[in-house]
């Protein structure tokens, strides 16, 4: 990975890595009451009381009001420790609170769960207002514990398998294009446009708590033609759909050169071919000898 001069945004962790090229994991902050704004804080404590009486076991303060990037509209995000509606909205006033069920052994799931690692920042930053069995205080903990090392050798296969598997989303959204099905055009591109920085925070070894700290960290890693593309690809740099659906089009071509040591000749095949009817053709992957193989 290159270092970036690029400030960091809040809720990014970025992967260290030792002499062995693992990733090693980097202090994070921990959420502290004393950080948070006191009617914040006095909205959470109330908010927990009343679920506490609807057997919520511990209530945690989490998202952009911890973080420090809320905007006036921003919810209130509440993790409800025990077995209730999976995410409810409601309002406390001023605030919209929104209130999300899960019982310890989800949130540890959550851990391990690639397609959004957001569980582990938003843990780490978690402020606890409602925890009388100390159980919030256990996954915080653990959060601040955690280390990729736990997944094995879990990240760049999956990383492979994903990379692999949006091929289907290009050769789609050339054959959309071509047959002038706009709007099928648009989802296609949007699809490549939201889910492939989650692909590479994985094979980048990076956290993130939220999209827009998603973004961008990948473009810190990825550089100019990344943010570019990707502006262009959700629409704040471009003028015409055929623009944006082409500027999709190459983030997965630079997706695809950037994980492509990771792919078996299956897999690599797909993804050249779909580089190709996009209009992107990638480079040789590695010979396999040098090739970078799984970390164990």
């Amino acid at each position: 990975m290159v270092p970036s001069s690029r400030p960091r945004a809040p809720g990014v962790v970025r992967a260290r890595t030792t002499p062995s090229g693992r990733a090693a994991a980097r202090p994070f902050p921990a959420g502290r009451a004393d950080s948070v704004a006191p009617d914040v804080v006095r909205a959470a404590r109330e908010v927990a009381e009343r679920l506490a009486q609807e057997r919520a076991e511990a209530v945690a303060l989490v998202g952009s009001r911890v973080r420090g990037d809320a905007h006036d509209h921003s919810d209130l995000d509440l993790i409800a420790l025990g077995r209730g509606p999976v995410r409810r909205l409601e309002i406390h006033e001023p605030f919209v609170v929104s209130v999300q069920w899960r019982t310890a052994a989800q949130v540890r799931d959550g851990f391990s769960d690639l397609a959004d690692l957001s569980t582990i920042p938003g843990w780490r930053r978690a402020v606890i207002v409602h925890d009388p069995k100390k159980q919030a205080a256990g996954l915080k903990r653990e959060a601040l514990a955690w280390a990729w090392d736990a997944l094995g050798a879990r990240p760049d296969a999956w990383v492979a398998e994903q990379i692999t598997d949006y091929a289907e989303e290009v050769f789609k959204l050339v054959g959309s294009l071509r047959a002038s099905r706009y709007s099928a055009a648009a989802v296609q591109r949007a699809v490549l446009a939201l889910r492939l920085p989650r692909v590479l925070a994985v094979h980048r070894r990076t956290l993130y708590d939220g999209d827009s700290q998603l973004y961008e960290a990948i473009v810190a890693g990825m550089g100019e033609p990344w943010r570019r593309a990707h502006r262009r690809a959700l629409g704040v740099q471009a003028e015409t759909l055929e623009q944006t659906c082409g500027a999709a089009l190459e983030l997965y071509a630079l997706a695809a050169e950037e994980t492509k040591q990771l792919l078996d000749e299956r897999e690599f095949a797909v993804v050249r071919g779909a580089c190709a009817a996009a209009g992107f053709p990638i480079g040789r992957r590695p010979a396999a000898r040098e090739a970078v193989k799984p970390r164990r």
